[in-house]
């Protein structure tokens, strides 16, 4: 479960900086089992979301913050991999962000980059 604490840290720093993880220390099935673990239920799915909010606003000294937003705002098909909708907000700018976390593909999506 260390791994699992590694991955999230490192989908945590992601977000802080706006930008998709660097997993290379993992392999592919590792970053998959802490991710479904962390989305896959919905008292743990908030659980990560929560922590997720606090782990970033702590790396960012509060500078940038991640909110909960619709998850049908993400998409897709019903049955798709568990996921994370949320919204990425930087202070001082206009517009928050949409940011999708989860198991499959790049695990950190940034819909409005095109990625």
């Amino acid at each position: 479960m260390d791994d699992d604490r590694a991955v999230r840290e490192a989908v945590a720093a992601a977000l802080a900086a706006g930008q998709e993880p660097d997993l290379s220390l993992f392999d592919a099935a590792q970053v998959r089992g802490a991710l479904a673990r962390a989305l896959g239920g919905v008292v743990v799915r908030a659980e990560f979301a929560t922590w997720l909010r606090d782990r970033v606003r702590t790396l960012t000294a509060g500078r940038v913050s991640v909110e909960g937003r619709p998850p049908d705002f993400a998409g897709g098909p019903c049955g798709r991999a568990p996921e994370l909708a949320l919204r990425r907000v930087v202070a001082g700018e206009p517009f928050a962000e949409p940011v999708v976390v989860g198991t499959d593909g790049p695990v950190v999506r940034f819909p409005m980059r095109g990625r």
